[in-house]
């Protein structure tokens, strides 16, 4: 039973991930709904709640780090070295089934810069999936167990952008629907392309 500890452990982080993960989604079209409706003060409330659960969800992927750099503590030495291996190779494997969020950077920059600086959410997405068409790996176009309309490529891509936006890449003032990129935003693209 101890053996499969850190497997089950990282199982259920990524559950409960995607079930954040969805949760925002909905809060999101509920805001969208509320602005559409012009019913401002509901939609800040919206807001406000899905700023709440995003942290709560920042801090998840903090635990589900701090996480990761145990359980390869408590692989290498409390087990011996074949059941190691197996745990490293199983949790290897879970790692790479998905393309991360980080992949998403590069070519959401681009596409922003190049559709002159800042966009709608669903052109920008649209463009992000055909520009990453050859990056993208089979179970990223499954479907969210949380949430059969959204698929997972989409989601880490929202999530990505999130990310983003904390690290000043994308505009945190642009409205909800549109992407924005930033100054940093364009030095980070422009190093990166000079580096390519």
């Amino acid at each position: 039973m101890a053996e499969q500890t850190p497997t089950n452990i990282t199982a259920a982080f990524e559950f409960l991930l995607e079930e954040l993960e969805a949760e925002v989604e909905f809060m999101k079209q509920a805001g969208v709904q509320t602005l559409e409706d012009r019913d401002f003060g509901e939609a800040r409330d919206v807001a406000a709640l899905a700023s709440k659960v995003t942290a709560h969800r920042d801090r998840l992927v903090e635990l589900r780090k701090d996480w990761d750099r145990l359980a390869e503590e408590v692989r290498t030495t409390e087990v011996d070295a074949g059941v190691a291996a197996e745990w490293r190779n199983l949790y290897r494997l879970r790692r790479e089934v998905r393309t991360p969020p980080e992949a998403y950077y590069l070519p959401i920059l681009k596409i922003i810069h190049d559709l002159g600086g800042s966009a709608n959410v669903d052109e920008v997405l649209s463009t992000v999936r055909k520009a990453m068409e050859n990056q993208l790996k089979e179970c990223d176009d499954e479907p969210l167990t949380s949430d059969p309309n959204l698929s997972r490529w989409r989601n880490a891509a929202q999530w990505a952008k999130h990310a983003m936006v904390h690290e000043n890449l994308l505009n945190p003032e642009s409205p909800a629907d549109v992407w924005e990129i930033t100054e940093d935003g364009r030095r980070c693209l422009a190093q990166a392309e000079a580096n390519a």
